[in-house]
Order: structure tokens, then C-alpha cells, then sequence
């Protein structure tokens, strides 16, 4: 049996409407600014991580504490990117959003799409900006420091090999069976998956296989993949569900990408982001300025919770300090 979903909305409506509800329509109040309620609910509806205990994968607290724990966390960020005088003016966030259009003419579309509205989509993008900025601040990466990490890093700018596959996943030899009997009459592959294939969404994406990228396939597909033309099939392969079978649509080699502007102030980024975060635990900055911070919780079920946390944390700091950060450099490809 599935477990019930319930949609993030209906739990802010629900905690809107409890008598441990809000003050005021505030959920919360950092240093004087405040995180109201509707900014919460909006959060909640879009919130793009939870975290769950790695044993049973229950959601750690709440997702209402979780988002509040999210919120407060940008407000100190910012306020500490404040501070230092790097916090991201409007005419930058434009900016910003601008660069990921040209990398990516779909990042808007992609964005609301997902939920998000044009106002929380800057939003993320000022918290990035706020956070490259405090690691960066001050690190100045010369053009000739950027042609030689091109030169010496030529793999990472490649698009990667790609492979578009069909496949058909069975549990046990009757359907196999069946499967093989359609096949041979020739029938299309696409249409033997959507009938006979246990994978989830066969029927829905006609067999449909989730993974392109080549180097992310199990090494035995790969191997696989590298013996099998175009519009062929394999043979079947003992997997740990059962039986499949991989048909071969289309195959597209590796091909090195156009290093242009774009691509030039994403490795300038990375080289000064690697640089600053051997200097700066911008982690541990942060935590420092929570601590430092006065905060007010305004929803009384959360009130405890949120004194529990700072406990925690102020008690695991002062148990084990935390090393700072060595982040390698990785290219992301354009879209």
C-alpha cells in the first residue's frame, strides 16, 4: 500500500489555522526582519529539499520547521553578505538571471514550471550570488589562469556521450516469454514495453529509459550499449529484478563544446569559489551569525523546537569545530 500524500499548500493552510498558529501573520523575525506567513506557504509549496532520517526515511521534524529552518538560514545569509558589503544589488540579481538565460533560454520557462514565481526564482538566485560573493570576496582570476585550466582540464568540456534506449523489464520467463513471442512477430519494441514492462512508467513513456548519459549506466549496460548498433535490441540481461532487454534508438558520441564567454565565467567562478573555500567555512560563518543573531519565533509549535536546534548546534561547535571546506573544481555544462 502507497503512503498518503499530502500537498505541502494544504499543510501551510493547516498550520495557518491551528491555535498554535502565527503572530500576526509573522512566522518568524531575524534581527528585526521579518518572515511573514505568506512567504512561508509560498516556500512550502516549492520547498526543493526535505530531509528525511537516512534509516527509515521519515522526514526529520516537520516540513513546516524544515522551511521555517530554510528561511531563517537565507535571511542570515544575507545579512551576513550585508555585513561584509557584498550582499547582491537588484541591478545584479538582473544580471545574474540574464547570465542564465544565455546559458540556458529555457531557465525561466523550466523555473515556473516548477512552481516557482518570477519573485522566488531572484530569490534563489540573490542567495547564490550572496554566497559566491562572501566565499569569493576579494579573489581576482586573471583570463590566462582560465585558458590554462581550459588547457589542462580538455575533458570537462565535452558534452557527454548520450544513448537514447527503450527497455522492457520483467520479473519472471512467462513474460519474458511474451515479450520474445511479440518481439519476433515484429511488433514494435515501444509498443511489446508498454504491455509487458515492470518498470515504473513503462506504459505511460512506451518503455522509456530514464538514464542518456553513458558514463551513469551501470558498467555492465555500458558494455552492453558499446556492442549494440543502432535499432538493435540486446539479448536479455539477468538484472536483480528479474530479466531486461535494451533497444538501441539512437547513440551520439562526445563532442567538445564551444567554450565561449559563458563558459569562460563559469570556470572563473569555480577557480575563485575552490580559491575562497580553502580560506573561508562559509558554513561555520553562517552558524556563527545564527548564534549571534536575535531571533524571534512567532508560531508557538515551533517555539521549542527551534531552542532545541540552537542547542545543538551551539553544543556540537563547541564539542568538535568544523574544518573548512575544499571544493574541486567541476564544470557544469550548459544546457
Amino acid at each position: 500500500m502507497r503512503p498518503t500524500l499530502i500537498p505541502l499548500a494544504l499543510i501551510a493552510i493547516a498550520l495557518a489555522g491551528c491555535g498554535g498558529g502565527a503572530d500576526s501573520g509573522r512566522l518568524a523575525t531575524v534581527d528585526g526582519d521579518t518572515i511573514g506567513m505568506d512567504e512561508f506557504h509560498r516556500y512550502l509549496e516549492i520547498k526543493p529539499l526535505v530531509r528525511v532520517d537516512p534509516q527509515n526515511g521519515a522526514v526529520v521534524g516537520t516540513l513546516g520547521f524544515q522551511a521555517m529552518e530554510d528561511l531563517i538560514r537565507q535571511r542570515v545569509l544575507r545579512h551576513l553578505a550585508k555585513d561584509e558589503g557584498v550582499d547582491p544589488t537588484e541591478a545584479q540579481i538582473k544580471d545574474e538571471l540574464d547570465f542564465q538565460m544565455k546559458r540556458n533560454p529555457n531557465f525561466l520557462r523550466d523555473a515556473t514550471t516548477a512552481g516557482l514565481t518570477v519573485e522566488q526564482i531572484k530569490g534563489r538566485l540573490a542567495n547564490d550570488l550572496a554566497a559566491r560573493n562572501l566565499v569569493s570576496k576579494g579573489i581576482k582570476v586573471a583570463p590566462a589562469e582560465i585558458d590554462q585550466y581550459i588547457k589542462d582540464n580538455p575533458t570537462q568540456f565535452f558534452d557527454p556521450e548520450l544513448v537514447d534506449l527503450l527497455w522492457i523489464l520483467v520479473s519472471n520467463e512467462d513474460l519474458k516469454k511474451q515479450a520474445d513471442r511479440d518481439l519476433l512477430e515484429g511488433q514494435k519494441f515501444a509498443t511489446v514495453a508498454a504491455r509487458y514492462s515492470q518498470a515504473e512508467g513503462a506504459r505511460a513513456y512506451q518503455g522509456l529509459f530514464p538514464q542518456r548519459i553513458v558514463s551513469q549506466f551501470p558498467l555492465a549496460l555500458q558494455e552492453v550499449v558499446k556492442d549494440t548498433g543502432e535499432m538493435k535490441s540486446t539479448d536479455w540481461i539477468r538484472v536483480r529484478e528479474g530479466w531486461a532487454k535494451w533497444y538501441v534508438a539512437k547513440k551520439t558520441p562526445p563532442k567538445p563544446i564551444k567554450v565561449d564567454e559563458t563558459i569562460r565565467e563559469l570556470v572563473r567562478r569555480q577557480i575563485a569559489m575552490t580559491r575562497g573555500g580553502k580560506a573561508i567555512d562559509l558554513e561555520k560563518r553562517v552558524l556563527d551569525k545564527l548564534k549571534a543573531s536575535k531571533i524571534e519565533i512567532h508560531v508557538t509549535a515551533y517555539r521549542q523546537p527551534w531552542d532545541a536546534v540552537m542547542d545543538g548546534l551551539r553544543a556540537k561547535q563547541a564539542a568538535k569545530p568544523i574544518a573548512p571546506p575544499t571544493t574541486p573544481v567541476q564544470i557544469e555544462k550548459d544546457k
